[in-house]
């Protein structure tokens, strides 16, 4: 019937997912201490976890990793 199949993606797309890791990575560490805070918050309230209880927390790290993120994408064209 044929031949083997290929279940690779080709060179393209897999360095773009390689540097869309990598941009993410880095964005993660630029932001670690935002998380760090944020992941406290809601470790300080566990069990009673509640959505939008460390709300401050969560915006300061969503803003600095979109942030982070948009300028090591800006930075790779």
């Amino acid at each position: 019937m044929g031949g083997p199949i290929s279940c690779s993606s080709s060179g393209s797309t897999k360095r773009a997912s390689e540097s869309s890791l990598a941009a993410f990575s880095r964005a993660m560490t630029a932001c670690s201490s935002k998380a760090s805070a944020y992941g406290a918050c809601v470790k300080a309230r566990i069990p009673e976890v509640e959505k939008g209880m460390c709300s401050q927390e969560f915006e300061a790290f969503k803003q600095c990793f979109s942030v982070k993120l948009a300028s090591i994408k800006k930075g790779a064209r």
